[in-house]
């Protein structure tokens, strides 16, 4: 009996073992979850925050995070069309210290530097370096 119940704890700690670093390691590589898209229009809606404050039933609160956010800035996210729906943004790959005005460089006019492109950033709205890092995250 002493034997049968080794077995079955070394069997229950080998799955351990093996399956909880598995899904540690998906969430790690997963994709980043898009966030949701509006499924009402904005018109006559300027104030986002009236009804996802929380205090609401039956609607969805934005996220702590969201809470100083300006109301114009929700459809870069939310809107079907916004490029964070259509395609994965691409990463920071340099450090942001002494470097926070994006468009300081990203302005097109700097060799090998990108800049937004119009039809996804700068037609919407999306023209200030504050907004940059809703979406691209430093990867060094």
């Amino acid at each position: 009996m002493r034997f049968v119940r080794f077995i079955t704890a070394a069997a229950a700690l080998t799955v351990v073992g093996v399956v909880l670093p598995a899904q540690a390691l998906a969430q790690a590589t997963a994709p980043a979850k898009k966030p949701p898209v509006l499924i009402h229009t904005t018109e006559d809606r300027a104030n986002c925050m009236m009804c996802h404050s929380g205090k609401m039933q039956g609607l969805p609160a934005a996220p702590a995070d969201h809470a100083e956010r300006p109301n114009e800035s929700c459809a870069f996210c939310h809107a079907a069309d916004a490029a964070i729906q259509t395609k994965e943004p691409k990463a920071i790959p340099h450090a942001l210290e002494g470097q926070a005005n994006c468009l300081m460089c990203h302005s097109g006019k700097m060799a090998n530097i990108p800049a937004p492109p119009a039809e996804s950033h700068l037609d919407k709205g999306i023209n200030d370096s504050k907004y940059c890092g809703y979406c691209h995250k430093v990867t060094s």
